[in-house]
């Protein structure tokens, strides 16, 4: 697919991981962790923007300068770095502006930093999905049992564990139809630390019907500090 580009956020401040780090700097086989899902994307030939604080631009900007890609090859550019927001849906949105000012793009993937562990095989299958559907969101079906409670904790509904899914990242989209639902999100007034994904974006303020994608059980994200086995 033609005209991709890949956004790697990269800008949580990891407090539930409590170390003095940000996750999305910790040290994955010898180099901060964003940098393994920058290199995937790159394998596949897609640029990438990775998306981090304004605090730490400086420090993004030296490892990437320090980095060395020989997954690029002729014609694709180094990684660039682009300022987040404060909440996750907004350093989405500051990405995909400045994608749109730095020549656009026919599809975007949006990416976890968090996430070390995506394949190519997983953003193939989300590249297919969206432009067979209009979207691809890596998901993989739930191993347990889901049920759905009141505020009090009593069982409301035990949903078919065959309909349930967890959802990953790289979520893939049409770059202008996912531009414009965070925009009608934004001037929509409501509460945004209830966004916790980009497809939720696309549900609430899209006519497109989201389609899943193949994830992985393996496309771990790093979150607490019982995550950092896998980095092992």
């Amino acid at each position: 697919m033609e005209n991709v580009r890949a956004l790697v956020l990269a800008a949580g401040k990891g407090t539930r991981m409590g170390t003095e780090v940000h996750k999305q700097f910790l040290t994955y086989r010898g180099e901060a962790l964003f940098l393994k899902s920058v290199r995937v994307f790159l394998s596949c030939g897609i640029p990438v923007t990775v998306v981090t604080g304004e605090e730490d631009l400086p420090e993004a900007r030296r490892l990437l300068d320090a980095a060395d890609f020989p997954e690029i090859r002729e014609g694709l550019t180094r990684p660039d770095l682009a300022a987040g927001g404060a909440l996750r849906c907004l350093s989405s949105y500051q990405g995909l502006l400045h994608i749109k000012n730095t020549g656009g793009a026919k599809t975007v993937l949006i990416h976890d930093a968090a996430r070390p562990f995506v394949t190519a095989e997983i953003i193939r299958s989300a590249l297919e999905s969206v432009e067979k559907y209009g979207s691809g969101v890596s998901a993989v079906n739930s191993k347990d049992t889901v049920k759905t409670a009141d505020p009090e904790g009593f069982v409301l509904d035990t949903p078919r564990r065959s309909s349930v899914f967890l959802i990953q990242t790289p979520q893939a989209f049409l770059f202008d139809e996912i531009l414009a639902s965070y925009e009608r999100m934004l001037a929509s007034g409501i509460d945004l630390s209830e966004i916790t994904d980009d497809s939720s974006v696309m549900e609430q303020f899209s006519a497109r019907h989201i389609h899943l994608s193949h994830g992985s059980y393996e496309n771990t994200k790093i979150t607490t500090p019982d995550d950092l086995k896998y980095l092992e």
